[in-house]
């Protein structure tokens, strides 16, 4: 007897969990801006900077795709002349009437809550601010050695944020790492990274571990680019919507 193939998981469901997504990275953008002394301002509609923010951090994230949200999205656009960029979180607007440009697009992720499961060997929680910079090299891969931190030290004070780098053994160097972060109905994963890009999968196995760790019994959640899931699919993950960067030069 043939098993009959899955079905797809209804629409709405996956609209729920990509707005639980958005949400959980709307208060990590605001974390990290936050850590920098001006979190910005949320509301059920997005999460907005109007001022400048640490580079690879959008200015605003929508948190639903209603005509409000975008409205007042094209009008903070309208009303900035500078560099500004937004996280489409539902890749639902056209905003290149104002001048903006489609900067990739990208998957929300999902992964249903994972057991608490115990530390895995070799890493350690970021806890000093030498220790920040370090791992921000790592992560960085030294290419903003020159340029103003986007890990500053003050990030190490939020208790919904946890930052964990690998090392081979005790006093080498940094060579994986990510970072976790609570919110509302989820725990998100961002900023995986491996030295070694055959190393990838098992530092996002690692982290997802600690996750459940650091926020037990809530789902995981993140994004990628598409070329870029893989070892998530590979854990489990569940691509559950579309988002999309938009970028005025």
């Amino acid at each position: 007897m043939v098993a009959p193939e899955p079905k797809p998981a209804p629409a709405s469901r996956n609209r729920e969990r990509a707005s639980i997504a958005a949400l959980n990275n709307a208060w990590w953008c605001r974390s990290v801006c936050g850590a920098h002394g001006d979190p910005g301002e949320i509301d059920e509609a997005l999460w907005w900077h109007p001022s400048a923010v640490p580079r690879y951090y959008p200015n605003a994230v929508t948190l639903d795709d209603s005509e409000d949200g975008a409205g007042r999205l094209g009008a903070l656009f309208a009303s900035e002349d500078g560099p500004w960029s937004a996280k489409d979180s539902f890749a639902a607007l056209d905003l290149a009437p104002l001048g903006c440009r489609a900067l990739f697009e990208a998957q929300w992720l999902w992964l249903e809550p994972q057991g608490n499961e115990s530390e895995p060997a070799g890493w350690a929680r970021i806890a000093t601010a030498n220790g920040l910079r370090e791992w921000e090299r790592a992560w960085d891969d030294g290419e903003g050695v020159d340029q103003a931190a986007i890990f500053v030290p003050a990030l190490l004070a939020d208790e919904s944020v946890a930052i964990w780098g690998w090392r081979t053994r005790p006093g080498t160097e940094i060579v994986a790492g990510g970072i976790v972060s609570h919110s509302p109905g989820a725990v998100g994963l961002s900023n995986c990274f491996s030295r070694d890009p055959a190393g990838l999968p098992e530092a996002v196995e690692a982290l997802s571990r600690l996750a459940a760790g650091f926020a037990p019994g809530l789902p995981l959640v993140g994004y990628e680019r598409p070329e870029d899931c893989e070892p998530y699919f590979a854990l489990g993950f569940e691509a559950v919507g579309l988002l999309r960067i938009w970028i005025k030069d």
